[in-house]
């Protein structure tokens, strides 16, 4: 089960100002960049400053530390990963222990829990095969991960709405779509794998991308699943999703 939303209060609870802080701070934010690209190398950098973040516990900087490791453990394969769950686990319960947990360090924590259970889920991507089957293949056994992984990203999705983030929100209701996809075992992942390629290939924005699956999933429903399924799935090109992409780029600009 997931846990319950935190609170944000008001005050600041980062403490000192010195070199060191400022040490562990910078490093911290090196880490942040590698840890999906180049998580071993996050994880070297975490432990140059693992005796140090002990004197700040209780602080923001303690949070982004255990999160990163479990983003980097995550990231870094199927021997690494069973790994993660504890230090993602103690980022958030430090983040529940905050006086003052900004908004964007709770969403990726729940978001990075999310994702932590969604690769945990998926165990192999193999080309789309000629009986249209998901190319997405999981274990029946690890199904109730995806389900664990939507509601992280569901509690990521009610934080950051209530806070008015739009792109933030947008962002976790892609993963969701994902999430429901592979669950469900529907075909369409790989349109939303081709939507999800060419709208990052082409600069466009979480909103714009949800605009566009709902465009596209809203025809769908248009003509009718059952008429759907008798027509056979239907994959469509880059040249489409841009389209679409464009028109909902195109509407937010009116």
């Amino acid at each position: 089960m997931a846990p319950p939303i935190g609170f944000v209060n008001t005050q600041n609870v980062s403490i000192g100002n010195d070199s060191v802080l400022e040490n562990i701070r910078c490093t911290l934010a090196s880490a942040q960049r590698e840890a999906n690209r180049r998580p071993e190398m996050a994880l070297r950098l975490l432990r140059e400053i693992h005796d140090d973040i002990q004197s700040y516990d209780g602080t923001i900087e303690s949070v982004e530390y255990h999160l990163l490791q479990g983003v980097a453990l995550s990231a870094g394969g199927p021997s690494r990963r069973r790994l993660a769950e504890t230090p993602l686990r103690e980022a958030l319960e430090r983040a529940n222990r905050l006086l003052l947990c900004p908004a964007d360090l709770l969403i990726r924590v729940y978001e990075s829990f999310g994702e932590f259970y969604m690769r945990e889920a998926v165990t192999e991507i193999r080309p789309p095969s000629s009986n249209n089957e998901s190319f997405w293949k999981f274990h029946d056994r690890d199904k109730h991960k995806l389900i664990s992984a939507r509601q992280f990203f569901e509690l990521a999705e009610e934080f950051a709405a209530r806070q008015g983030l739009k792109q933030d929100t947008a962002r976790v209701q892609l993963r969701i779509i994902c999430a429901d996809l592979l669950k469900d075992l529907d075909p369409e992942v790989d349109n939303f794998q081709t939507l999800r390629r060419v709208a990052k290939d082409g600069g466009f924005i979480w909103t714009e991308e949800i605009e566009a699956w709902s465009k596209h999933s809203g025809g769908l429903k248009e003509l009718g699943r059952q008429f759907a399924a008798a027509r056979g799935f239907r994959r469509m090109n880059e040249a489409y999703f841009v389209d679409l992409l464009k028109s909902a780029r195109k509407k937010d600009e009116e």
